[in-house]
């Protein structure tokens, strides 16, 4: 079991199987492919860092 967060509006699910592929937000009420969902977080956070800079 892992956590997830909702790429849309951030909420963070916990404990959600690695077998739940699809999933629903219960905050925004967004449908989630866990990993196109995942592929956005990541994006967004090399995005975070390329503009803001690796903080020490």
């Amino acid at each position: 079991m892992i956590k997830d967060c909702c790429n849309p509006c951030g909420y963070i699910i916990d404990l959600l199987p690695l077998s739940i592929r699809k999933w629903n937000c219960p905050s925004c009420n967004s449908h989630n492919l866990r990993d196109y969902n995942s592929s956005l977080n990541i994006l967004a956070v090399g995005q975070t860092v390329f503009a803001c800079g690796l903080s020490q």
